[in-house]
C-alpha cells in the first residue's frame, strides 16, 4: 500500500497541474474575447492518513488536487471602436441581459440592434435597462432597450442644471463686460443646448464676483444664433446673481 499511495500522490500532482494547464490555456485562448476574465488555478493538499488515528497529528499527505478556479475581476483596458452601439463598464457591474435562459450577465459590451430595434448581444440576447415614466423620470424597472427606427420628434431642453464650485478666496471683484466676457470674468464653462428643430447650440456660462460672497453669471452664445445680436460679437441669452451665506449655503438665484 505504501508503493500505490506514493504513486497515487505523483499522479495527484500530475493530474492537477494537467487542469491548471487548461486554465492557463483557456486564458491565452480568450486573450482577444472581448469581456472575458481571466482565471486563476488554486491547489489544496490532500490529506488522507494520520498515523495517531483519532488523536490527529503526523498527518501522511495524499498528493494535491484543485480547490478552486478563481475568476479575476480586475478592470480590464477600455479601447474605442467606429461602432456606436459597443459599449463599456469602468469599475464594478456587468450588463443584464435577457433571453430565453433567463437572466444572464456579462461585462461584452458588443452590442447592436435587431430588426425590430431593440438592443441585443451577438446572440441575440436583449439588453435590460432602467426604464422612465411618461415625463422622462427614470424609474426602478428594468425593461428591454429598444430604440425604433421612426424618426422621433425634436425636443428644446427645457432646464440645465449645473453642479459647480466657486472659489471664495478670489478677492477682487470685476465689473462683467459682454463684449469681452473672458478678461472681465472668473471663471467660465460650456453647456451644450439644443433647440426646437434639434439644433444644438452652445452656451458659454461666466461668473464673475462683484461683492463679498455675491456671484454674477451670464450665459452668452454666438451672436448669429440670437436675434436682435451682432454676428461679429456673442448674444446674451441669460444673466443671474446668486448669493452664498457666510457657510457657503445658497440664498437666492434670479435671472433678469
Amino acid at each position: 500500500m505504501g508503493l500505490l499511495s506514493s504513486l497515487y500522490t505523483g499522479v495527484s500532482g500530475l493530474t492537477a497541474q494537467g487542469e491548471a494547464l487548461g486554465v492557463i490555456g483557456d486564458n491565452i485562448a480568450n486573450a482577444n474575447t472581448t469581456g472575458f476574465k481571466a482565471s486563476r488555478a488554486e491547489f489544496q493538499d490532500v490529506v488522507a492518513k494520520s498515523l495517531k488515528g483519532i488523536l490527529g497529528g503526523n498527518q501522511i499527505g495524499r498528493g494535491v488536487h484543485i480547490g478552486a478556479v478563481t475568476p479575476i475581476l480586475a478592470q480590464g483596458n477600455v479601447d474605442g471602436t467606429e461602432k456606436s452601439t459597443d459599449l463599456a463598464i469602468s469599475g464594478d457591474g456587468y450588463f443584464v441581459l435577457k433571453g430565453t435562459d433567463g437572466e444572464t450577465f456579462t461585462r461584452d459590451g458588443s452590442f447592436k440592434f435587431d430588426k425590430d430595434g431593440y438592443l441585443v448581444t451577438n446572440d441575440f440576447q436583449k439588453v435590460q435597462g432602467f426604464q422612465t415614466d411618461e415625463k422622462g423620470t427614470i424609474v426602478n424597472k428594468l425593461g428591454d432597450l429598444r430604440f425604433p427606427r421612426a424618426l422621433t420628434p425634436a425636443k428644446a431642453t427645457a432646464k440645465i442644471r449645473l453642479d459647480l464650485n466657486l472659489d471664495s478666496r478670489i478677492q477682487t471683484t470685476k465689473i462683467f463686460d459682454p463684449k469681452n466676457p473672458y478678461e472681465t470674468s472668473h471663471f467660465s464653462t460650456g453647456i451644450e443646448m439644443y433647440d426646437s428643430q434639434g439644433n444644438k447650440h452652445l452656451v458659454n456660462m461666466f461668473f464673475t464676483k462683484t461683492a463679498d460672497r455675491t456671484w454674477q453669471y451670464n450665459g452668452m452664445v454666438d451672436g448669429k444664433e440670437v436675434t436682435g445680436a451682432k454676428e461679429d460679437e456673442m448674444g446674451m441669452v441669460v444673466a443671474g446673481q446668486i448669493t452664498y451665506t457666510v457657510d457657503g449655503s445658497w440664498i437666492r438665484s434670479y435671472s433678469r
